[in-house]
């Protein structure tokens, strides 16, 4: 909701798969022609830039963040316990009802597609190498 000026937004797996996990609900939140734009191009967005297609509320210098009476007030002491875990199940519940569960099944179909994607030229990136090695740092 809010970040620092000097943040980046993206995910780097859309510039060497393609995809990345929660796709949907970027596209959601940002709007699908500005999320179009990132995932295509593989660029990360600026603060400003995910301000301006509505994905943050705020913009902070990051100097001024803890001093934000928004993040120092509002956020962490405005409510009682209960009363936000009410609101993040009506939040959970609201991501239901526009999608969330078919969202997931969406991207595990493409993340199951990874091994069957090719190379256009001999010098792109290898998906495969990519893939087998960051298989092979989690586990």
């Amino acid at each position: 909701m809010i970040s620092s000026d000097d943040a980046l937004f993206g995910h780097p797996a859309f510039r060497y798969v393609g995809w990345g996990p929660r796709l949907w609900w970027w596209a959601e939140t940002m709007g699908l022609r500005k999320f179009s734009e990132m995932l295509f191009t593989g660029r990360p967005f600026s603060a400003k830039e995910m301000y301006d297609c509505g994905f943050l509320n705020s913009v902070v210098a990051r100097e001024d963040l803890e001093a934000d009476p928004e993040v120092r007030d509002g956020l962490f002491e405005s409510r009682p316990t209960d009363t936000v875990a009410v609101q993040k199940t009506f939040l959970e519940l609201y991501k239901q009802h526009k999608g969330e569960y078919f969202g997931s099944l969406l991207v595990g179909m493409v993340e199951g597609m990874l091994p069957m994607i090719q190379n256009d030229q001999e010098n792109d990136v290898d998906l495969t190498k990519a893939r087998s090695t960051r298989a092979s740092t989690t586990s």
